[in-house]
This record gives structure tokens, sequence and C-alpha cells, in this order.
């Protein structure tokens, strides 16, 4: 049986900073993504995908299980004093400009995220899907927002 939920988007101003933040790997074949993670003592993880030196994208979740998107600069460089945290981008993941689709789990987002994402950077919706992979838990059956039919669509572009 296949679960389809529908994610309410929101683009939120939030700058807070760099600190605190754990080093991620995105890995895609021979590509290796730059990323974060802010774990919160109260609230769920923030990441963050860096697509050009001194620019990112960060997602989260709020309590209401809205995603929250906000794409920054920063200057300077960061550093990490732990072993990164390596995340391998799934072939089964799917996707086309506003819905991921992994396995009979569809998430139908109300803002054409990956459509956005591909006009910043041709290569963004694959990590992006990964990451959102991660923060709605779709291995774990986390989707827990309104079910809704599911209709079976995507295209997943290949890594170049």
């Amino acid at each position: 049986m296949s679960q389809s939920s529908v994610i309410k988007v929101f683009y939120m101003y939030h700058q807070d900073g760099l600190s605190r933040l754990s080093p991620v790997l995105v890995l895609d074949g021979e590509r290796i993504w730059q990323a974060a993670v802010k774990r919160r003592i109260r609230g769920n993880p923030m990441y963050y995908v860096f697509y050009q030196p001194h620019s990112y994208l960060k997602l989260w979740k709020d309590s209401k299980g809205h995603l929250l998107f906000f794409l920054d600069n920063f200057v300077g460089d960061l550093f990490f004093a732990e072993e990164p945290q390596l995340i391998q981008i799934s072939r089964e993941l799917n996707w086309d400009d506003n819905s991921l689709t992994w396995r009979d789990v569809k998430l139908k987002f109300t803002v054409p995220i990956f459509s956005l994402v591909t006009k910043i950077d041709m290569w963004l919706p694959a990590p992006v899907a990964t990451i959102l992979f991660e923060l709605f838990g779709l291995n774990r059956n986390e989707t827990c927002v309104t079910q809704n039919p599911a209709q079976d669509s995507g295209q997943n572009p290949s890594q170049g």
C-alpha cells in the first residue's frame, strides 16, 4: 500500500550563524557534496547543503512538520573537529518539480522545491532529495502529515 503526504513549504529568512555544525558528506558516485547538520536540543535538525564555496541552502522542519528553507552566503572558512557523517545518495529516490518518492512513499511539496533548486544549480536536486529523505525519515516511514492517495511519478536526473 502506498502513502502520500502533503508537506507545506515556506521560505524563511533565518540567519542563525554557522556555529555548532557537524560535517556531512553526501556521496554521489565520484561527486562529493559538502553539507552540515546542526542538531538542536529541542526541535528537528537543520541541514546545510553547500552548492558553491560560500553559498548554502538550509533545510529543516518546524514542529508541525512543515519544510522550511533559507538560502544565504557566508564569508570565511568552516572548520570541524569531528569525522564527517557519510550519506550515500540512493538511486531509489525519485523526484519531479514538487515531489519526492521513495518506494511506496511520496511527499508532495506545496512549493516546487526541486524546480527551485535546479534553477540554482542543475545538480543540486540529488543532494537535496537525499537530505529531505533524511529529514523526513522516509526509511523509517515517519511521514506524519496529511495522508492522501499516492500517485507515482518522478524522475531522477543522472549526475554528471
